[in-house]
């Protein structure tokens, strides 16, 4: 039997004990000086050596990598070059591009002039599609114009009272900059050759532009007033005097007008658009004043060919004195335009006992009149609609003045029910005592409810608890036997309000709709909720609402957050609440921890 020496004993202990310091890593253990030595000439030695061959031969590879992608580009290119020249939109004839190229433009706004939209961008493909582009004048015949602000912030530092005491260098630079933006809006309108045009020109309420820095952008398409078929004065500026001063012959093709009253802002020199012959136009059809004042009714318009007429306040101007228009006002107006088409109202009224009504109208036939938008900030509207005869109306929008009692509805829609296809209003039309009104509505294809005007800064009135429920749905797919159903012929419900419906009744609601065939299929339904809903949205997880959905139906259902209680953690805490940030620092999105993970 062969024995083992003591010191063969030792050095295996002493191995054994090193292969332990493996076991040592990521913890705090200290090495001894002798641990110390063994790692660094021992165990460190091989692995540091590999890792280096490693790198090596990972540098060696990202090489190959790098010269094989170069390779595969250079392909490509290649072939994208080769399949470019065989593409067929090189071979489209001149006259199919110009057709294409006007279909780019923006349906919703004029043409902005961004190098990254359409005409522009259609400039910067290629040489070939810029000439074709420059060549179509039809293409530059829009134009939204920004009139650019003066200081980097918003709003600006300045206002129009010390703008001549910033250094001259800063002011010679801006006009110098304004004259090139102003000959590249010349440059833009100068390539539609004999085209109509369509112009916005926008400033923000709060701006504080200069009068010299008005008349450089406005004498940049002054120039073509006799081309001006739609303008849009989107700025409540009172340097819009050369516009003003233009006469009916100098836009004899205008068609449409948009443009802002001043008076609440100035009383000294207000922009009277009243005294403007530019209203004469012997074109002008289309009318959008804001904000409404009595003194419309004196504008020198020719009254009897207007087919569009939009008369608004916004809700920061309902309180403002000078904005206040009269019933009788709207009334008159009426009268003297008896070919509209679409009407919209959305003022203060004056009570009944302020005005009266004139005596010499007994009625307001308007027999083209297909939509009708009256948003009621008064006290009593009923005298104009009982004046009202709309043979044609096809659309109406009526907002009450929250907490209205009025019924000007429920005399007004028996005479307009066979004709109606789309209804807009607040819920209270649709409590059930109404029921029997919107059944006579049989062509209804679009019902939307919103919340009812208010002048107030406080919230709405809350809804009642029997209106917007689910005995409305139920009644909005009733049998064909049964007279009193309500629009059979819906396609689009939207409530913007409080709605009182149950999951169940309004997943049975759309199954029903989109099942029978005695009733329309729905095209889109939303709803805002009264009452905070399921974890999960129950309608839209079910196998038959999302097969409709992909069909093409819109599902938009909104829940309110409700309570969420968690009696485990019932305080959330924020370690930096209360500290101030630095002015100069970013705000940084930070974690709201629970106390039990502190």
């Amino acid at each position: 039997m062969t024995r083992t020496s003591r010191p063969d004993l030792e050095d295996r202990h002493h191995d054994m004990a090193f292969r332990n310091l493996t076991s040592q890593i990521g913890t705090n253990y200290i090495p001894s000086e002798e641990e110390l030595d063994h790692i660094k000439n021992s165990l460190l030695p091989a692995p540091t050596e590999k890792l280096a061959s490693l790198e090596i031969e990972i540098n060696r590879v990202h090489k190959l990598y790098s010269s094989l992608l170069e390779q595969r580009q250079a392909l490509l290119d290649e072939i994208e070059g080769y399949r470019s020249l065989i593409s067929p939109a090189r071979r489209l004839p001149v006259d199919v591009l110009q057709e294409v190229f006007l279909h780019t433009l923006p349906t919703r706004h004029n043409a902005l002039m961004d190098p990254q939209e359409c005409p522009l961008l259609l400039t910067r493909i290629c040489r070939g599609w810029r000439s074709i582009a420059l060549s179509i004048p039809q293409l530059w015949a829009s134009i939204h114009i920004p009139v650019p602000p003066i200081a980097k912030c918003d709003p600006p530092r300045w206002d129009l009272t010390n703008y001549l005491d910033l250094p001259k260098e800063f002011r010679v630079f801006t006009f110098s900059s304004l004259k090139v933006y102003a000959t590249t809006i010349s440059n833009w309108l100068g390539r539609s050759g004999a085209s109509p045009l369509s112009i916005t020109l926008y400033n923000p309420r709060s701006s504080s532009t200069p009068k010299e820095h008005y008349e450089i952008i406005i004498n940049s398409f002054l120039q073509f007033a006799n081309r001006w078929k739609n303008l849009i004065l989107d700025t409540y500026s009172l340097y819009l005097g050369p516009i003003a001063q233009l006469t009916a012959s100098d836009v004899p093709i205008l068609e449409s007008l948009t443009m802002h009253d001043t008076a609440h802002i100035s009383n000294n020199d207000p922009l009277m658009w009243s005294r403007s012959e530019l209203v004469k136009s012997p074109s002008l059809k289309r009318i959008d004043y804001t904000p409404v004042t009595d003194r419309f009714a004196d504008f020198p318009l020719n009254w009897g060919q207007l087919t569009d007429l939009k008369l608004s306040n916004t809700p920061s101007e309902w309180g403002h004195p000078n904005l206040i228009a009269t019933l009788s006002d709207i009334i008159l107006v009426l009268s003297r335009s008896p070919r509209l088409i679409s009407f919209h109202a959305q003022s203060r009224i004056l009570r009944d006992s302020d005005v009266g009504i004139p005596s010499s109208i007994s009625s307001l036939p308007l027999p083209n009149l297909q939509k009708l938008v009256y948003h009621d900030v008064g006290n009593n509207c009923r005298p104009l609609f009982e004046l009202l005869n709309v043979p044609s109306l096809l659309h109406l929008e009526f907002i009450p003045l929250d907490g209205s009692r009025q019924t000007v509805l429920p005399i007004f829609l028996p005479r307009v029910a066979g004709t109606l296809l789309t209804l807009t209003t607040s819920h209270a039309l649709f409590e059930p005592n109404h029921f029997p009104i919107l059944s006579q509505c049989q062509k209804l294809t679009s019902i939307i409810i919103k919340r009812p005007v208010s002048i107030s800064l406080g919230p709405c009135s809350p809804l009642p608890p029997h209106c917007l429920n689910d005995i409305f749905l139920e009644n909005l797919t009733l049998p064909t036997d049964r007279s009193d159903r309500l629009a059979p012929a819906l396609e689009v419900l939207e409530c913007k309000v409080g709605g009182n419906f149950s999951d169940a009744a309004l997943l049975k609601f759309i199954k029903a709709k989109q099942l029978r065939r005695d009733i329309a299929k729905l095209k889109r339904i939303s709803i805002v909720f009264s009452t905070p809903g399921p974890d999960e949205n129950d309608i839209l997880l079910d196998d038959e609402v999302a097969r409709y959905v992909a069909d093409g139906l819109t599902v938009d259902l909104r829940y309110p957050v409700g309570l969420i209680i968690n009696p485990k953690r019932p305080f959330a805490f924020r370690p930096d609440a209360g500290v101030p940030r630095p002015s100069n620092k970013q705000p940084v999105d930070r974690a709201i921890y629970y106390m039990d993970a502190i």
